[in-house]
């Protein structure tokens, strides 16, 4: 079991961090508590995607439970998909076998950072810094009832009224829509440049007389005599650029 345990440390002591370049690539899962007036003991599940900074959600409760955890999950998972990977820490909620088995069942990964090195979950516990100051921290709550309103009041603002620095000044909500919209653009281009046919060859030529065709009437029959005698001699599938020089146009052609 210690040879196995080492081998496990040592692998992930070596393993490069995951470049993000699209939603639901990554999601950041932590607990953050608290303390209400009536004695509540207070438990908020975050979950945040790590490259649209967007948080998913903020659950409140007296106790967070891993059946609680893969509910909240599937509730998002039914809004916007399933992610790839869920990094988290080395907690109970999160290491049960029930959360284990559901990440499974649904090819989900899971990530848990190694005990000691909260820098692993960076995105997390930066939003949990902003959430600490900026709503546990400077709000009074009175139950559970009136946390879960305060806090719910307190995501819809981070995700669409503040904007952030590493997002270029957006918030995340706009962020995760200029990606969706230049997304779907590129996925409309692609297709039709696949599609563009090049032109045949046609006559002794080799095309020539089709490339040529939009600066006829600038070229001499020398000049287009020579540039025909050389694709039959020696050119093969060359392609021609035009160059602006002060007087007309000069044509080159390339093997």
């Amino acid at each position: 079991m210690r040879a196995a345990h080492s081998l496990q440390t040592i692998d992930a002591k070596f393993t490069s961090k995951q470049v993000l370049a699209a939603p639901n690539q990554d999601w950041a899962i932590d607990f953050a508590s608290d303390v209400a007036d009536s004695g509540q003991r207070l438990h908020v599940l975050s979950v945040v995607d790590a490259f649209t900074r967007e948080c998913l959600a903020l659950e409140s409760d007296t106790s967070m439970p891993s059946r609680r955890v893969t509910r909240v999950l599937q509730r998002i998972i039914e809004q916007r998909g399933a992610p790839q990977f869920l990094r988290s820490d080395n907690g109970p909620s999160v290491c049960s076998r029930h959360y284990l088995a559901w990440c499974t069942e649904r090819s989900i990964s899971t990530i848990h950072i190694q005990p000691g090195k909260p820098t692993q979950n960076g995105h997390v516990e930066s939003f949990h810094g902003r959430l600490r100051d900026e709503c546990l921290n400077a709000s009074w709550f009175w139950n559970l009832w009136d946390a879960r309103r305060k806090i719910a009041n307190w995501r819809i603002e981070y995700n669409h009224r503040r904007p952030h620095s590493s997002l270029r000044y957006r918030t995340p909500e706009e962020f995760a829509r200029d990606w969706a919209t230049a997304a779907s653009r590129s996925a409309t281009e692609i297709p039709l440049r696949r599609n563009r046919v090049k032109a045949k060859p046609s006559g002794a030529c080799g095309g020539l007389d089709s490339a040529l065709a939009p600066w006829s009437g600038q070229l001499s029959k020398s000049r287009c005599s020579d540039l025909c005698l050389y694709n039959l001699m020696g050119g093969r599938r060359g392609h021609i650029t035009r160059q602006r020089e002060p007087v007309g146009f000069h044509f080159s052609l390339w093997t």
